[in-house]
């Protein structure tokens, strides 16, 4: 197995660069209220779609390419999906 460089560019750019990002989105309140109430990470017509083709979420793997802010990882994790 390759031993990870410890100066990496990209990853070190990304560090310093995610933490300003969103920050709105990650507040406590934030999180909260997708703990509270999980479909509030969707936008409503998505939510519905989603229910419509999974009434139960519950044990459902879920693949996620991009969720901009994570907010929909942790509420399909709240949900059930896997």
């Amino acid at each position: 197995m390759s031993k990870v460089s410890r100066n990496n560019p990209v990853r070190d750019s990304w560090n310093e660069w995610s933490d300003t990002w969103y920050t709105k989105y990650r507040t406590e309140q934030a999180i909260a209220t997708i703990i509270q109430s999980p479909a509030t990470a969707f936008h409503p017509t998505v939510f519905a779609m989603l229910q419509e083709s999974f009434p139960d979420f519950n044990g459902i793997r879920v693949l996620v390419p991009s969720s901009g802010d994570n907010h929909a990882v942790f509420a399909f994790h709240l949900m059930g999906q896997k």
